[in-house]
């Protein structure tokens, strides 16, 4: 199955979103994974199917429930592999009544359609391509003796139960922890979460990993200016908690250069290297700003195109 199925592009969509909430190059997370640079190209873009455990190992970098995106996994692993796809339509079982049987071969066959890719009995001649653990055994029409045949309503009563199943186990799924009757996992709620630097301790830091640029962590960052140019919004902002400010830039594009400085530390800069950091928020690393001297703060932007370096203050 190509990567193009809407399921590995959905799943490869969320993994970019996941990666531009990191802040992280693809560089920089390779480095605090154990996939390479080449490999997360591949994932990010849909042409190779992520293992599981990349996907796992990406939420950990952004610190978010890996649940949504493994679910997403499974069904892009699904249409990967092939094991989502359709079967074709049975063939209708003959029957002491002729057309008795046809009308309950078709509802066996609205049963499948109800079931979707999640489950489907195995019809004459196809392998069952179900995810309730079927795989691998014999057909009912296929093999077996007379007694073990299961006349197709059976088998549409099946494929509804298992509908049914695999409903309530989605719906538990996605409910809160709390509402499963299973305590939630033992983590300190976002707001009442601190900020992880301060000052000098944040130059050089990414502002959403360190609780600066998180609006949940102690208050929303204050934004100390706006500047639009080229369709690429830039702002300077600040969080008091941290004492520490940066850029943050949307609508940029590959080759797009951004800085942001303040006396006394280093220049932080980012440089759009690869679409993966286009359609998404991205946040240069912060610079430490002395309290009262926010007006002191500049930011810096390098277009592609635009024929050199612009700077403006708050």
């Amino acid at each position: 199955m190509s990567g193009r199925a809407p399921e590995c592009a959905r799943l490869a969509e969320a993994l970019r979103e996941l990666r531009g909430r990191t802040e992280l190059s693809l560089a920089a997370l390779a480095g605090r994974t154990a996939f390479s640079k080449s490999s997360w190209e591949r994932y990010l873009n849909g042409r190779t199917l992520p293992p599981r455990s990349a996907v796992e190992a990406l939420c950990r970098v952004a610190d978010v429930p890996a649940t949504r995106y493994v679910a997403l996994w499974e069904l892009a692993e699904a249409a990967w592999s092939g094991r989502g796809a359709r079967p074709g339509p049975a063939r209708a079982q003959p029957g002491p009544a002729g057309g008795r049987a046809g009308s309950a071969g078709g509802r066996a066959g609205s049963a499948k359609e109800t079931a979707g890719s999640a489950a489907e009995p195995a019809g004459a001649g196809n392998e069952s391509a179900g995810l309730a653990g079927d795989r691998g055994r014999p057909s009912a029409e296929a093999s077996g003796p007379s007694w073990w045949r299961r006349p197709p309503v059976i088998a549409a009563a099946g494929a509804g139960a298992v509908v049914c199943a695999l409903a309530a186990v989605l719906t538990v799924a996605h409910r809160p922890a709390d509402e499963r009757g299973s305590p939630p996992a033992p983590e300190v709620s976002r707001t009442t979460r601190q900020v992880l630097c301060h000052g000098a301790g944040c130059t050089g830091r990414p502002p959403l990993s360190s609780g600066c640029g998180d609006v949940e962590v102690q208050g929303a960052p204050k934004v100390l200016r706006t500047v639009r140019s080229a369709g690429v919004e830039i702002q300077i902002r600040y969080k008091p908690e941290c004492g520490a400010a940066w850029v943050r830039v949307s609508g940029q594009h590959v080759g797009d250069r951004f800085e942001v400085t303040a006396p006394g530390v280093a220049a932080q800069r980012m440089v759009i290297a690869d679409r993966y950091a286009t359609g998404i928020l991205r946040s240069s690393p912060m610079v430490a700003v002395r309290a009262g001297k926010t007006k002191e703060v500049e930011a810096c932007a390098d277009l592609a195109g635009s024929g050199g370096w612009k700077c403006f203050r708050p």
